[in-house]
């Protein structure tokens, strides 16, 4: 199935993704990778299929075959959205503290997921699941 760009689409289509990253504190007694794994992924994963199963374009891939005049999104009902699940080192406290300091950009890096692409296609969105070891978990 395809689905075409709308003007807004096409004309931001040309610059680079949007790379958010969102940070959630967790409670202490919800802090384990125990439960990091078996309850909030879970969680997280059966509210994506939902997402998907009314919106399945969210899953698709921007293609531009070198025959058509415009790009397009193409998808399936097998399709998926990429999702990495990690554990991390890092103190996300520094990462998202708001003191007025610039941070190297550098240091967010580990937690953007790559967004799977080639010559000919790209994903439109890949997601990314880090805990921390002060047991609060980014989203990006």
């Amino acid at each position: 199935m395809s689905l075409s760009l709308t003007c807004f689409d096409f004309t931001w289509s040309i610059f680079p993704p949007v790379e958010r990253l969102l940070f959630y504190p967790l409670p202490p007694e919800n802090s384990t990778a125990t439960f990091f794994t078996s309850s909030i992924v879970p969680t997280l994963t059966r509210s994506l299929a939902a997402a998907l199963s009314r919106f399945l374009p969210i899953a698709a891939s921007l293609t531009w075959p070198s025959n058509s005049p415009n790009p397009f999104l193409l998808y399936s009902p097998s399709a998926a959205v990429p999702l990495t699940v990690a554990q991390s080192a890092a103190d996300f406290n520094h990462l998202a503290s708001d003191i007025g300091q610039i941070r190297d950009a550098a240091e967010s890096h580990p937690y953007i997921p790559v967004l799977p692409s080639s010559d000919s296609e790209a994903s439109v969105i890949a997601l990314q699941l880090t805990l921390s070891r002060a047991r609060d978990f980014a989203w990006e």
